[in-house]
């Protein structure tokens, strides 16, 4: 079913992210020990046996790594905005998930995370643009569109990406499912190399798909259709151990032809 394709995208996330909230828990509970009650690092070790702690310096260095990945996710965007086009930036993951080349239009997605383009919103017209699959390994995607007040930003490890609630949609050709809050079959299997191509027509409310230009292979054309698609639509991408090439301009194949929408 539907419900069980899901939770095999979301069950690995659910150990991961029950683990996150007893290190947040146990972090926490250092902190009291630590900043209130001036309790020495020895005696924190002590008192929270479970918990490998490296003193301040150790704290300090997690506090730095992330802030420098902030400083550098910045620098990306700043970086997009003097090239001119489309922002895409990190909505969900920790800092540091996801990776880009800006030159090469390539995001890399080391843990599971979400990025986007929630600037560059269209509310008329087709809305289109490729990825390249480069590699994935094990790994998964799930890339589609997602409405303007979708996908609100986590900065912090999130188990739902692209397509997993009701403002979103997706397609993912490791699974081969279709996500739209819940996931269905989708006969379509991506391998490294493939091109989709990706079109959102805002005027009709329908989403279409190509696998290396062709709109027409068995599981293609229009995967999704959706009155809600008519409020207008964003780029974005679900990964974790997947890299691929997004491009909004200079495509490999061509946009769907006007009788593809109905």
């Amino acid at each position: 079913t539907a419900h069980a394709q899901h939770s095999t995208h979301t069950h690995t996330h659910t150990h991961t992210h029950t683990h996150r909230h007893a290190h947040t828990r146990t972090y926490i509970a250092m902190c009291v020990y630590w900043h209130v009650l001036q309790v020495s690092i020895p005696d924190l070790q002590a008192k929270l046996p479970h918990c490998k702690i490296d003193g301040a310096e150790g704290i300090e260095a997690n506090q730095e790594a992330r802030a420098e990945a902030m400083l550098k996710e910045k620098e990306d965007e700043d970086a997009q905005r003097v090239r001119g086009g489309v922002v895409v930036k990190r909505l969900r993951g920790e800092p540091g998930s996801i990776t880009r080349d800006i030159a090469e239009s390539k995001l890399c997605f080391a843990k599971f995370a979400t990025a986007g383009a929630p600037e560059s919103v269209t509310t008329s017209g087709v809305l289109y643009y490729e990825v390249e699959v480069l590699g994935f390994e094990d790994g998964v995607a799930q890339v589609g569109f997602s409405l303007a007040d979708g996908l609100p930003v986590v900065d912090g490890f999130c188990g739902d990406g692209v397509g997993d609630d009701d403002k979103s949609w997706a397609i993912d050709g490791s699974r081969q499912i279709k996500w739209h809050d819940g996931g269905s079959n989708w006969q379509v299997k991506w391998a490294v190399g493939d091109a989709f191509g990706l079109a959102a027509n805002v005027d009709t409310g329908e989403i279409a798909v190509s696998k290396n230009g062709d709109w027409s292979e068995a599981g293609c054309g229009v995967v999704f259709e959706s009155e809600a698609i008519k409020a207008g639509v964003f780029p974005c991408f679900t990964g974790s151990s997947f890299e691929l090439r997004c491009s909004f301009q200079d495509w490999k194949h061509a946009q769907p032809a006007a009788d593809l929408w109905k």
